[in-house]
C-alpha cells in the first residue's frame, strides 16, 4: 500500500439537495481537500454526495430521520427534500465521481427517480450495471462501514453521547480482538445445554407416562387377590366339532372360544325374547280384536256397507263433502248457463241434458238467422237511396221552392213559373200545401216499413229469451235435484263413517302387524274374528311362564357380561341378535354346561391377564430404571456443560477487559497529542461482570458525564484516528472525511489536531491517502494554508467561489 494513492478526482452532482443545478467540483486527487465556504452553500452536500454516490445512502440524515418518524404514517407526513432539491421534486438525482484505486481509474455514476434514501437507486462502475456494478463496488469499499470508519462530524459525536451502554460497548468491540470463534463455543455450549434441558423433559415425561402404564397394570392386578386359579374345561361337547383340549391355546383363541360360547347364550335369548315378545304381542292383539268385535255385533250393517262404499278411505268423506259444498254454492244465470253446461251435463237429470241443449240451440240458431236477416233490412232501409235522399231534400228545402216562386212571380208577373226541378208549369198555380207532398208521403210510407221490421226483430229476441229462460228454469232444476242428492249421500257417508270409525281404527292397527293375515274381507265375518281371537288366546304366556322366561334371560345375561337394566325388550333383542351371530353350528343347549365352559375359558385368560401383567410391570419398573439413569446422565452433562460455558465466558470477559484496558491507553494518547489542555490522566474503558461498557477517568468517574463539546469533539477525534491506524494496511479505500468537527475547539487544540494532520501527510506510508476536511470558519482556513505551505504539502482548496460559480 505504500505506493498506491487512492484518492477522489472529481465529482459531479445534479439535483442533489442543495445543488439545483449541474455542479462538478475537481478535488485532482490531492491528499488534502478543504472545503471551505460560509454555512449553507453546500459544503456537506458535497460529503453527503461522495456518501451517497459510494453507498446509496446517507446515513447521518436517515439515522435522525428514523428517529423523528417512528412510523408509517410520520414518515409519509414527513417525506420530500431529503434527497432531492427542493424546487425539483419530479426531476432525477444523480451524482457521478471518477476516483483512482489501486492505479486504475473507475467512474461511479449512481441515480435515482424516487426522493427517499429507503432506496438506493441505480449503479454504474465502468461497464457494470446491476449485480455486477454491486460486486465492484463491494470491492472498492465496506458499504456497511463506510459512514462509521470514514466519517467524523459533529451530528456523531452529539449521537455518541446519546447510545447507551450496549451501543458504546459494540463501538469500541472493533479494537478488541476477534471473538467470533470462542462465541461460536459459547452459543453452541448454550445451545447443547438447552438441548440437554429438552432430552431432560422428554425422558421426564416418558419417566411418568411409564409410571402411569406402571400404575394402571398394578390396579388390574388388584382384582385378582391371588395368581387365578385355572378351572377344567368340560369335555362334554356343546355343539358339533367343539375342540375341548383348550390347554394349549392362545389368548387369541382363547377369546374366539369365549365369543363363541357367549353366542351360544346370546342365540338362546334371542328364542326367550322372540317367545316373550310373540307372547305379549298376542296379549295386545287379543284385546284388539275383542274390540273389533265388539263393533262388528253393534254396527255389523254400518260397517258392511262403508267397506262396499270405501268409507274408511280419507278422500270418500271429502269427495261427499265437496260434491255438495259444489252444488250448494253454485248459482246460475243466463249469463254463466253456458260455462256451466258441462257440469250439469254430469247431473244426468232426465230434462236438462245434451239433448235437450242441442234442440234449444238449434232454435236459437233460426232464430238469429232471422234477426240478422232483418237486421240487414232495417239497415238497408235506414241507409236509404238516391231517391229518397232527393225527398229528404226536397222536402227539408219546401220554403226555398215557394219563395224562389214568389220572387219570380215579383220578378215577371205575367210569365208562367215553371218548376225548377222538373220545369213543370203546374208549379206556377199549385197550393204551398201540395209543394212536396208527394215526397213527403213516399217518406212517410217508408218510415212506417222500418218500424214494422223493427217489431219483428223484437218479437225474434223474446223468443230467444224465452228460449234462454226455458234453459235456465230447466237447469234449476236439474241443480236442485243434484243438491239434494248430494245432501243425502253425504248424511249416508258421514253416518257410516261415524259408525264404522272405531272399528277401520282398530283393523288399520291389526293389519300393521299382519296385513294379510287381517284383510278387510276376511274381517267383514263374525267367526272368522273369534277365530282370531282364539288364536291368539293360545299364544298368550301365564304369569309363571312370564317369570321363568325373565329369569332365565337375567341368568344368561349375567353369564354373558350382558348389561340389560333399563333396556325394553326389542332393544334387548336386537342386541342379542347382533351378538348370537358367532353362534357355531349345532348347538345342543344345556345352560349349566355353557357356564362351566364360559367359566373355565375366563379363568385360562385371567391366568394368562395377570401372568402377562405382571411381567409387564417388571418390565416397566426396569425401563423406569433406565430412564432414571439417563435423566441422571443428562443432569450431570448439563451441569458439566454449564460450568464449562460459563468459565469461557468468564475467560473471555477477562480478556476482553484486559484488551479494553489497553484501548483506554491508547486512546488516551491520541487523547493528549489531540489536546495541549489535558486535565484528565487516564482513560479507562470498564466492563464489570454481567455489564455493559462504561469509560470512566483516573478516578472512576463516567468521563461522557464531564466532557465539554471542545473535549468531546477531541475524544470523538481520537476514536476516529485510532481506528484509521487499527485499519492501516487492510482498508480497502483510506479516504476520510471530517466535517466541521473543530469548531468547538480552542485554538490550542486545534494547533494539536492540526500538527497531527501535517505529520500524517507528510508519511510515505500514511494510513490516510485523501482527506477530506470542511470548516466554514476563516481563521482555521488560514491556519491551515499556512501549515500546508510551509510543510510543502500539496492540497486543494474548494472555496466559496466553486459553491457559487
Amino acid at each position: 500500500m505504500d505506493d498506491v494513492r487512492m484518492n477522489i478526482k472529481k465529482i459531479k452532482i445534479i439535483n442533489f439537495r442543495g445543488f439545483s443545478e449541474e455542479k462538478i467540483f475537481e478535488f485532482e486527487g490531492k491528499p488534502f481537500v478543504m472545503l471551505t465556504a460560509p454555512n449553507g452553500k453546500g459544503k456537506t452536500s458535497v460529503i453527503d454526495a461522495i456518501e451517497w454516490c459510494m453507498t446509496g445512502d446517507i446515513k447521518r440524515l436517515h439515522e435522525g430521520y428514523n428517529d423523528r418518524n417512528t412510523n408509517v404514517t410520520e414518515r409519509k407526513q414527513n417525506a420530500g427534500a431529503i434527497l432531492k432539491n427542493k424546487n425539483h421534486p419530479d426531476e432525477k438525482t444523480i451524482v457521478e465521481m471518477l476516483i483512482t484505486a489501486e492505479n486504475e481509474e473507475y467512474t461511479i455514476h449512481r441515480e435515482q427517480d424516487k426522493d427517499t434514501l429507503d432506496d438506493t437507486g441505480e449503479i454504474k462502475i465502468n461497464d457494470f450495471t446491476g449485480e455486477q456494478a454491486e460486486e465492484e463496488l463491494r470491492k472498492l469499499i465496506d458499504v456497511k462501514n463506510f459512514y462509521k470508519y470514514h466519517f467524523c462530524d459533529m451530528q456523531k459525536t452529539y449521537r455518541f453521547l446519546s447510545k447507551n451502554r450496549g451501543n458504546i460497548d459494540a463501538e469500541f468491540s472493533d479494537f478488541a480482538s476477534d471473538y467470533t470463534d470462542v462465541q461460536n463455543v459459547v452459543d453452541n455450549l448454550n445451545i447443547f445445554e438447552q438441548d440437554l434441558g429438552f432430552r431432560i423433559e422428554e425422558k421426564e415425561g416418558e419417566k411418568q407416562r411409564t409410571e402411569e402404564s406402571v400404575q394402571r397394570l398394578r390396579d388390574k392386578l388388584k382384582d385378582f387377590e391371588n395368581v387365578p386359579e385355572i378351572l377344567p374345561y368340560e369335555k362334554e361337547k356343546l355343539f358339533e366339532n367343539e375342540n375341548t383340549d383348550i390347554v394349549k391355546m392362545t389368548t387369541e383363541q382363547l377369546q374366539e372360544r369365549l365369543r363363541n360360547l357367549y353366542a351360544c347364550g346370546y342365540q338362546r335369548g334371542v328364542h326367550l325374547l322372540e317367545w316373550k315378545i310373540a307372547g305379549m304381542n298376542a296379549e295386545k292383539q287379543k284385546n284388539e280384536l275383542e274390540k273389533l268385535k265388539s263393533e262388528f255385533t253393534i254396527h255389523e250393517k254400518e260397517i258392511r256397507q262403508a267397506a262396499e262404499k270405501k268409507v274408511y278411505q280419507d278422500d270418500v268423506l271429502k269427495k261427499a263433502e265437496a260434491d255438495f259444498e259444489k252444488y250448494q254454492k253454485k248459482e246460475l244465470t243466463v249469463v254463466n248457463l253456458e260455462g256451466n253446461r258441462q257440469m250439469l251435463f254430469q247431473i244426468e237429470n232426465k230434462k236438462f241434458n245434451k239433448e235437450f241443449w242441442e234442440e234449444t240451440e238449434e232454435n236459437l240458431k233460426e232464430l238469429k238467422k232471422t234477426k240478422e236477416k232483418i237486421n240487414n233490412e232495417i239497415q238497408i232501409l235506414s241507409r236509404g237511396d238516391e231517391i229518397l235522399d232527393i225527398l229528404t231534400t226536397l222536402t227539408t228545402k219546401k220554403a226555398g221552392l215557394i219563395n224562389y216562386r214568389l220572387k219570380m212571380k215579383q220578378k215577371n208577373p205575367e210569365e208562367i213559373v215553371l218548376c225548377p226541378v222538373c220545369g213543370s208549369e203546374k208549379f206556377d198555380q199549385i197550393a204551398e200545401d201540395d209543394i212536396t207532398k208527394q215526397a213527403q208521403s213516399y217518406q212517410i210510407e217508408h218510415r212506417d216499413l222500418i218500424e214494422t221490421k223493427k217489431k219483428e226483430l223484437d218479437g225474434i229476441k223474446k223468443q230467444e229469451n224465452d228460449i234462454w229462460e226455458k234453459r235456465l228454469k230447466t237447469a234449476n232444476m236439474a241443480l236442485e235435484e243434484a243438491r239434494d242428492k248430494a245432501k243425502k249421500e253425504l248424511d249416508l257417508v258421514t253416518n257410516l263413517y261415524n259408525a264404522s270409525k272405531e272399528y277401520f281404527t282398530v283393523l288399520d292397527k291389526l293389519q300393521k302387524e299382519a296385513a294379510e293375515k287381517f284383510a278387510l274381507e276376511n274381517m267383514l265375518l263374525q267367526e272368522n274374528i273369534v277365530a282370531a281371537i282364539a288364536f291368539d288366546e293360545s299364544k298368550i304366556l301365564s304369569s309363571d311362564e312370564k317369570i321363568a322366561i325373565e329369569t332365565e334371560i337375567n341368568r344368561i345375561s349375567v353369564m354373558v357380561n350382558e348389561t340389560i337394566q333399563g333396556m325394553t325388550d326389542e332393544s334387548r333383542l336386537n342386541s342379542f341378535k347382533t351378538k348370537s351371530v358367532y353362534a357355531p353350528d349345532g348347538i345342543t343347549y344345556n345352560e349349566e354346561l355353557l357356564n362351566k365352559k364360559i367359566s373355565s375359558v375366563k379363568s385360562f385368560l385371567d391366568n394368562m391377564e395377570y401372568t402377562k401383567n405382571s411381567n409387564d410391570q417388571k418390565a416397566l419398573d426396569e425401563k423406569k430404571k433406565a430412564i432414571q439413569e439417563e435423566i441422571d446422565n443428562y443432569k450431570d452433562l448439563q451441569k458439566n456443560v454449564k460450568k464449562r460455558r460459563q468459565n469461557i465466558v468468564e475467560q473471555m470477559d477477562k480478556m476482553k477487559q484486559e484488551e479494553f484496558e489497553q484501548v483506554g491507553t491508547y486512546l488516551y494518547k491520541l487523547f493528549c497529542k489531540l489536546s495541549r489542555d489535558v486535565q484528565i490522566e487516564k482513560i479507562q474503558m470498564q466492563r464489570a461482570k454481567g455489564e455493559k461498557m462504561a469509560i470512566l477517568d483516573e478516578s472512576n468517574k463516567p468521563l461522557i458525564n464531564m466532557f465539554s463539546d471542545g473535549q468531546l469533539s477531541v475524544f470523538m477525534l481520537s476514536y476516529f484516528f485510532g481506528n484509521i491506524f487499527r485499519l492501516q494496511g487492510s482498508e480497502k479505500f483510506p479516504v476520510y472525511f471530517i466535517d466541521d468537527i473543530t469548531s468547538c475547539m480552542d485554538d490550542i487544540n486545534m494547533l494539536a489536531f492540526l500538527d497531527l494532520i501535517k505529520y500524517q501527510l507528510m508519511r510515505s506510508d500514511r494510513p490516510m491517502h485523501q482527506i477530506f476536511f470542511v470548516t466554514c470558519n476563516e481563521k482555521i482556513q488560514n491556519l491551515i494554508e499556512y501549515k500546508m505551505e510551509n510543510c510543502g504539502i500539496v492540497y486543494k482548496r474548494i472555496g466559496i467561489e466553486e459553491f457559487a460559480g
